[in-house]
């Protein structure tokens, strides 16, 4: 069966080093002998997939020219490539992406390609021809004396954002309460190279930027494997409404607006440190630094 003997995957996102991630992830899972391709845009992938159908699609959600989404929904007008599973992959929850993703035609979503386990369970479910949508449900909400004692303390951050007056500030109130060392970039470009050679444990990000804007940055952070972990959180004086639809499409941890206290810069670094997402609601004020 194709499952366990070998199949042809398609991979497609416009970061190349998901090639090599996927491949060796599908290898080390058990499954070494499946013949992986690479397509770097969707245009690329529709294109590869008709003239050579392959037996499973690997999508990444948030390639540039086409979403995940897009190209579930062009790939079911080829007649040649109606049956081809797609799996979309991306930091985006599974509470925001499985409905679209269902409604898209797409037989599985995986928020973790790199847990090996989880990528071979998905392979192996699509190839069998079911789906692959694991229970999305919340972790239980820990109690105030749980969240207390499970503070990470001395953890690296990285600061986005092109006003360096805020870097001191940030650096004074993350080092004394929670002994955290903070690096500062002022742009995005900057920011991807930074975090990359050295993967920060979370990144402080600013949304209006004068050359990639926070957006395109957190989705391209996203699809780096030695980044996909590492939580983002948003900082920004635009309105939450504007703000939260697309930081949560992107898969980011949480967001903060500017003005904010020392106290929310706190809150939100803990919660998303511990795996949790911080969306405050809208109607709740600010208070300043």
């Amino acid at each position: 069966m194709k499952e366990t003997e070998g199949c042809t995957v398609l991979v497609v996102s416009d970061l190349p080093a998901w090639y090599d991630f996927i491949k060796n992830g599908l290898a080390r899972g058990g499954r070494p002998h499946d013949q992986v391709r690479f397509a770097a845009s969707g245009n690329e992938g529709l294109v590869a997939a008709e003239q050579d159908p392959p037996d499973l699609i690997i999508y990444f959600l948030w390639t540039l020219n086409m979403n995940g989404y897009e190209f579930c929904q062009q790939i079911k007008t080829i007649s040649a490539l109606e049956k081809v599973p797609v799996l979309l992959v991306g930091a985006t929850s599974p509470h925001i992406a499985y409905p679209e993703a269902q409604r898209a035609g797409a037989a599985g979503y995986l928020r973790h390609p790199d847990r090996e386990q989880d990528l071979v369970a998905a392979r192996d479910a699509l190839l069998r021809g079911e789906t692959f949508y694991p229970s999305a449900s919340p972790p239980p909400h820990p109690s105030p004396q749980e969240q207390k004692a499970s503070i990470r303390k001395g953890c690296k951050v990285l600061l986005v954002d092109d006003e360096p007056e805020l870097l001191e500030l940030i650096q004074f109130i993350l080092r004394h309460r929670r002994d955290d060392s903070v690096r500062y970039v002022n742009n995005g470009q900057r920011a991807l190279m930074v975090a990359e050679q050295d993967p920060p444990d979370l990144i402080i990000l600013d949304i209006m930027m004068p050359d990639i804007d926070g957006f395109e940055v957190c989705r391209r952070i996203k699809g780096m494997p030695a980044l996909w972990n590492v939580p983002v959180l948003f900082q920004t004086a635009r309105a939450l409404a504007d703000v939260i639809p697309e930081a949560k499409r992107l898969g980011a941890a949480g967001c903060i607006t500017e003005p904010y206290g020392p106290h929310e810069l706190l809150a939100a670094r803990d919660a998303v440190l511990r795996g949790e997402t911080y969306y405050p609601p809208f109607e709740i004020g600010r208070s300043s630094l």
